[in-house]
């Protein structure tokens, strides 16, 4: 009995620590993610300010502060809007064969995230790397991160990330009718000093 009882506990022991490794293989880019900073104005003219979520509930707290928030209204923001349309797709390194499940639906569950991205006047930072990821938006089973491989935190401008979900779905995105049309979407996009993932997560 003492025989069966010790097999037993090294069969859970041997099958927890297999979960374990599935659930977190070495090439899956979020073993090690968490919330989001934002850092920028509220006011036009006004100091930073650094609020922590995902891109949805910082806008939230952005009106909190200034219930007249408006991106439009700051001079910076349509300046770095026109620099991000002028980007190429094709200097960009992008990668649709991630770790994880692809986002199902992907055009209706991400147009939240990339919306509310937009909305933000400001910088997401991701904390000191290497693989350190923060997740900027998940609604809808889609989640968006801001990934880095540094040595120290690194602040991307919001709508930098909104385009790289652009590009991912320009190169990644896929559509089938197995059970009824529908659109998946996953992938990475590499870019200077940081990378964006788009996957599938329960928010």
């Amino acid at each position: 009995m003492k025989t069966f009882a010790t097999v037993a506990a090294f069969c859970l022991a041997r099958l927890v620590a297999g979960a374990a490794i599935e659930a977190a293989p070495e090439n899956d880019p979020l073993t090690n993610w968490g919330p989001m900073e934002f850092v920028g104005p509220a006011f036009v003219g006004g100091a930073n300010v650094t609020l922590k979520g995902d891109a949805k509930s910082i806008y939230e707290q952005l009106l909190v502060l200034n219930p007249e928030y408006n991106p439009q209204e700051f001079p910076e923001y349509r300046a770095k809007t026109a620099e991000l349309e002028k980007r190429e797709l094709s200097k960009r390194n992008i990668i649709c064969d991630v770790a994880g499940t692809a986002v199902p639906y992907a055009n209706a569950n991400c147009a939240e995230g990339d919306r509310y991205l937009r909305r933000l006047n400001g910088y997401c930072r991701a904390p000191a790397g290497p693989r350190a990821c923060a997740r900027v938006s998940c609604s809808n089973q889609c989640g968006m991160f801001l990934c880095n491989d540094n040595s120290y935190p690194i602040d991307v401008w919001c709508g930098n990330i909104a385009g790289d979900y652009k590009d991912i779905s320009s190169r990644c995105w896929e559509s089938g009718n197995d059970w009824g049309w529908y659109d998946t979407l996953k992938g990475q996009v590499f870019r200077s000093i940081w990378n964006t993932i788009v996957v599938h997560q329960y928010c």
